[in-house]
């Protein structure tokens, strides 16, 4: 069986057992919730991958997108890491090579007994270090940052800090499950949503419990509402609506005054009033109730009965009631099959919204109200994303319209590009535009104008000053141009006793003077010590050491200046230094000049020719000239 045989099949078989193990629910030492609700795709089970070792410490779980992450249980976030991107992935390799943070962005939760789950390759981030999260609560959304090869989230389950896998401790569509916290509370939130109870007329919940507020405004006697009482009145005095008022003392008495100014009744003709009384011939013969005819009463009914034709009987009391008890044995009416009877005696109709958002209750009302970019299907407030017009942005509903290329940001939901032109006098600026444009005379190359005249000096340096307004090439980060070589700024030289030879970090120790060469970090002589290179190098003896000499810039120059202050060369008579090439300054002479595989500008071969030769060939040898002196500048400028 090839190598790429087993490691799918091995593949498939750790695939299935996760499936099995998902699917069976077998018993775990905690049950967690599925951190992905809805998304049962695991695109890489837990365990070995191929034959080199490697353990996949959990489960790579994707379904597209980058819908939000929850927490699996209830804990504390104990790490983040956030602000990376995406590493670059190399599939012969099967790694992200100098991938600095291959999780990407991730976040640990401590949760109680030990255990600990791990979300990697997040695009968003919630919650902070330290941040108290229940089970269910949104961590933060999928993404593909760090070493990864598209959306996905890498779940982990920990137990004591062994890695375990994941799908032995969540079960199938596991979901969060919320415990009413209602205990000793008879009123406010229970923390699932519902409410432990609701407080009468009059009073306020506070911090669980239904306090009554005394209701004695304006009030000198009289009931509080809350039980008690907002004063007393003095002696022969009674409290009417809150006032303490006078009470007059008639009782038992039909006549005479009644002790405040008043008087307790006047007695009909031919009686007269005595110690209160008017003195009649009660007529209650056969009644039980009813005046007696002298201003009395035969008798008083008992509760719930009234006096009829001076007899007691029972009374409905049913007024302003559709249901509950008459008083007199029987009903005031039934409330329908969905109603209850409170206890005013109206039917109340029981609204049936457990776990709906919205829709209709069953009684004429609704469960709720969608916010206005929502709309309710089957009883929940779903989001509709707002991305008209947009091509990025926030959508409305915790996601994105769009992403931009990297090289664009979004503004006002709309992809832009930035130019790059940080360090850069010239050239594209990486959104069809141009960082500058250069004078007549100069070239754009990586950015910088460069003197069309000028030689780049760059033999044995990889970055740094060319010498003519450009760079002998950039480092790459993490590295620092130095002396023209690029240094790695982490590494730290190692030369100790050694004067010359490779410092460790892509540099030099230092240079042998000429006729001395390297051997071992020390420099040997293998020529006459009267002769020196350049002046980069160090002699043992400093009095003998020569003067550090200008080197003379005189390639493919036969005249001119050489930069040092000499001359690279004198023109023949009846010629003119141009450029640092001789030209004729005879008018009837033309030069025709013939340009040869390898031969340089300097080389070129000239010969006096007729006035009558054709022009032509000398501007296309010219030309020849222009482009070869380029092409060679080009190439010692990327060397």
């Amino acid at each position: 069986m090839s190598l790429n045989r087993a490691r799918t099949c091995t593949s498939v078989v750790f695939s299935v057992m996760c499936f099995l193990v998902f699917f069976i629910s077998e018993a775990s030492a905690q049950n967690l919730a599925w951190p992905w609700p809805g998304c049962g795709n695991i695109t890489s089970p837990y365990g070995p991958r191929g034959n080199n070792g490697y353990i996949h410490t959990g489960c790579d779980i994707s379904c597209g997108g980058q819908p939000p992450v929850y927490a699996a249980a209830d804990g504390t976030v104990s790490y983040v890491k956030s602000g990376t991107v995406q590493c670059t992935y190399d599939s012969y390799a099967g790694t992200c090579p100098g991938c600095s943070n291959s999780g990407g962005n991730t976040v640990y939760i401590d949760h109680a007994g030990g255990v600990q789950t791990r979300y990697l390759h997040l695009s968003q981030i919630d919650v902070y270090n330290g941040q108290h999260v229940s089970c269910g609560e949104k961590i933060g959304n999928v993404g593909t940052t760090g070493c990864s090869t598209g959306n996905h989230l890498h779940f982990e389950v920990r137990i004591n800090g062994n890695h375990n896998n994941p799908l032995n401790y969540v079960q199938n569509g596991a979901v969060c499950q919320c415990t009413p916290q209602c205990n000793g509370k008879n009123c406010g939130s229970d923390g699932c949503g519902g409410s432990c109870g609701t407080c009468p007329g009059g009073q306020a919940c506070n911090n669980g419990y239904c306090q009554c507020t005394p209701q004695c405004n304006g009030k000198s006697c009289g009931s509080d509402g809350c039980g008690g009482s907002c004063g007393s009145c003095p002696g022969g005095q009674t409290c009417n609506n809150g006032q303490c008022q006078c009470t007059p003392q008639c009782n038992g008495k039909t006549c005479g005054p009644d002790g405040c100014g008043g008087s307790c009744g006047t007695c009909p003709g031919g009686q007269s009033c005595n110690n209160g009384y008017c003195q009649c011939m009660p007529q209650c013969n056969g009644k039980t109730c009813g005046p007696d005819g002298c201003g009395g009463t035969c008798g008083n009914c008992g509760p719930g009965q009234t006096c009829n034709n001076g007899v007691c009987g029972c009374t409905p009391q049913c007024n302003g009631k559709s249901c509950g008890d008459n008083g007199c044995g029987g009903q005031c009416g039934y409330c329908g099959t969905n109603e209850v009877c409170n206890a005013a005696g109206l039917c109340e109709c029981i609204p049936k919204c457990d776990g709906r958002m919205c829709g209709d209750d069953g009684c004429g009302g609704q469960c709720g109200t969608c916010q206005t970019n929502e709309i309710c299907f089957g009883d929940q407030c779903v989001c509709i994303p707002q991305c008209e017009g947009k091509v990025c942005g926030d959508d409305g509903c915790g996601g994105q319209c769009g992403t931009c290329q990297e090289s664009d940001t979004c503004v006002d939901n709309q992809c832009v590009c930035l130019p790059k032109c940080d360090g850069k006098s010239c050239g594209d600026d990486g959104c069809g535009g141009q960082c500058g444009t250069c004078e007549d005379g100069f070239d754009c190359e990586s950015g910088h104008c460069v003197d069309l005249s000028c030689y780049p000096k760059c033999e044995g340096k990889s970055c740094g000053d060319n010498g003519c307004g450009g760079e002998c090439g950039t480092c790459e980060d993490g590295f620092e141009c130095q002396n023209g070589n690029c240094i790695d700024l982490s590494c730290k030289p190692k030369c100790g006793d050694k004067e010359c030879g490779d410092d460790g970090c892509g540099g030099q120790c230092g240079k042998c003077k000429k006729n001395y060469t390297c051997a071992d970090g020390e420099c040997i002589k293998i020529a006459s010590e009267d002769e020196y290179d350049d002046g980069s190098g160090e002699d043992e003896n400093e009095d003998t050491k020569p003067e550090e000499t200008c080197k003379p810039r005189c390639k493919d120059r036969v005249c001119g200046d050489d930069g040092c202050g000499g001359s690279c060369g004198t023109c023949e008579k009846g010629e003119n230094c141009e450029a640092g090439q001789c030209i004729s300054e005879d008018e009837g002479i033309l030069p025709q000049v013939q340009l040869q595989a390898g031969d340089s500008c300097s080389s070129l071969t000239t010969k006096k020719e007729p006035k009558s030769a054709n022009p032509w060939i000398c501007l296309l040898a010219a030309l020849g000239c222009f482009v070869l002196r380029r092409t060679r500048r080009q190439k010692t400028h990327q060397s």
